[in-house]
């Protein structure tokens, strides 16, 4: 059996890095955008007694509505993850490093036939990779861990187990690359994964200990969390998912969730708010625009032009969601990009959703573009899996 696992172990090394890219996540780093490529960052915030779950609504509408329209049209920029900015102090790189010592050394003593050790070592690894989360991440490594699940059971003989680890592994794959469908359309799972736990759908319910916030599944943008408003999927594809809520101000929270067929499992994002959340965010947040205290137009360029600069992009769109005299929702969006910034003013009834006939008003002004925010769907830049067959 020792060929199994060292002829494996070569492949595995030679195609880390292939996997990492292929992934599309690593490390994770407080700027997320590549060189050189001009972003916008995007928030919404709640005064006067509004509706912090209606602002983060909006929030998500329009940052939506910049990445879609940027893949028609190039000069629009994407959005920028601003919310990676307010993990200061909290990087846990130090657990990542700790699961790929594990990692190493389960690799060793498959290499030596003892696959019992290399189990326990595996189960450390993943401990020690789930402590890392979310503010240091690697799947191509929570990848490798599964797989040499598969490769440990196998081994030994048990091939229940087996085949449950190496369905998981796929099941992995497939939600950090983006794939959809079932595991069967999967070509080495074909007769394996149909009845396997990471087969099919199950049901997630995410809770939070704070209002207009945003959940992540697997890196991508799924939907908007409030304390009285979970978020709730009951057909999320099987297996592992990586799942984050976010909100800018305040420090992720995140955690690895392994869903079986047709269950259910409910978690709790306790997010806390962030060291730099007076210098980052309050004083864009408390930026006054009206009355005997307001600021100057001078100040308020500063201002945005330090936050672009702190924040490292081009564009800064801050919306500010009050109610006003007549009981109405008012938004003031305010865009700020090379040293101008203009300002858009809406109004909409209490109506869920009523926000996106402002924003199509918004993008006509700003951009002289028809958009409608109700065909807005979060978009991400994915490749295809790459997988480790059977033999």
């Amino acid at each position: 059996m020792l060929s199994l696992c060292s002829n494996r172990t070569a492949h595995w090394a030679s195609a880390l890095a292939v996997a990492m890219l292929t992934l599309g996540l690593s490390v994770t780093t407080a700027t997320g955008q590549e060189k050189g490529e001009d972003r916008v960052v995007v928030m919404v915030f709640p005064r006067g007694g509004a509706d912090p779950n209606v602002a983060v609504r909006i929030e998500r509408d329009l940052r939506n509505l910049f990445d879609s329209e940027h893949l028609k049209d190039k000069k629009i920029p994407r959005c920028h993850n601003v919310e990676l900015r307010f993990d200061v102090g909290v990087a846990r790189r130090g657990e990542l490093d700790k699961a790929l010592s594990h990692f190493n050394n389960a690799q060793r003593y498959c290499e030596k036939n003892d696959f019992d050790e290399a189990r326990g070592q595996l189960l450390r690894a993943r401990r020690k990779y789930k402590k890392a989360l979310p503010f240091a991440m690697d799947p191509a490594l929570l990848g490798g861990i599964y797989y040499y699940e598969y490769l440990s059971f196998h081994a030994l003989k048990q091939e229940k187990k087996a085949t449950e680890a190496y369905c998981a592994y796929v099941a992995l794959t497939r939600n950090h690359s983006g794939g959809r469908g079932p595991l069967e359309m999967f070509e080495p799972l074909a007769d394996k994964c149909g009845d396997s736990e990471s087969g099919g759908d199950a049901e997630l319910t995410v809770t939070s200990n704070v209002d207009g916030a945003h959940v992540y599944l697997d890196g991508v943008p799924s939907g908007v969390i409030g304390l009285e408003q979970p978020y709730s999927n009951p057909f999320l594809q099987a297996g592992p998912h990586m799942v984050e809520v976010r909100k800018a101000g305040y420090a992720r929270w995140g955690t690895l969730v392994e869903l079986n067929k047709g269950g259910t499992a409910s978690v709790k994002a306790r997010l806390k708010r962030a060291r730099n959340y007076e210098s980052d965010y309050a004083r864009l947040a408390n930026i006054k625009f009206s009355g005997d205290d307001a600021d100057s137009e001078s100040y308020l360029i500063d201002q945005f032009f330090e936050l672009t600069e702190l924040y490292g992009v081009g564009y800064l769109v801050a919306g500010y969601l009050e109610l006003n005299a007549e009981g109405q929702q008012q938004l003031s969006l305010i865009t700020f990009h090379d040293f101008k910034w203009d300002t858009h003013v809406g109004t909409f009834d209490a109506e869920r959703d009523a926000h996106r006939s402002v924003l199509a008003a918004y993008w006509k002004e700003q951009f002289g573009k028809d958009a409608d925010p109700n065909e807005m769907e979060a978009i991400t830049e994915r490749m295809s899996p790459t997988m480790f067959k059977v033999d």
